[in-house]
């Protein structure tokens, strides 16, 4: 029997938080089964760096 076998990185845009970070969500997929979870990572968004 063959299994499929996923893993998706993304970043979830309706949670910026105050400094304008994106948290970096993960989402694995394993014979149709989804478990979605934080990276407990921030993504800068762009823009000029406040210093």
């Amino acid at each position: 029997m063959r299994s499929t076998f996923k893993v998706l990185f993304y970043v979830k845009k309706g949670s910026e938080k105050p400094n304008g970070n994106l948290p970096l969500m993960c989402r694995i997929t394993v014979d149709g089964e989804i478990k979605q979870f934080s990276c407990k990572m921030d993504v800068w968004t762009g823009g000029a760096p406040t210093i």
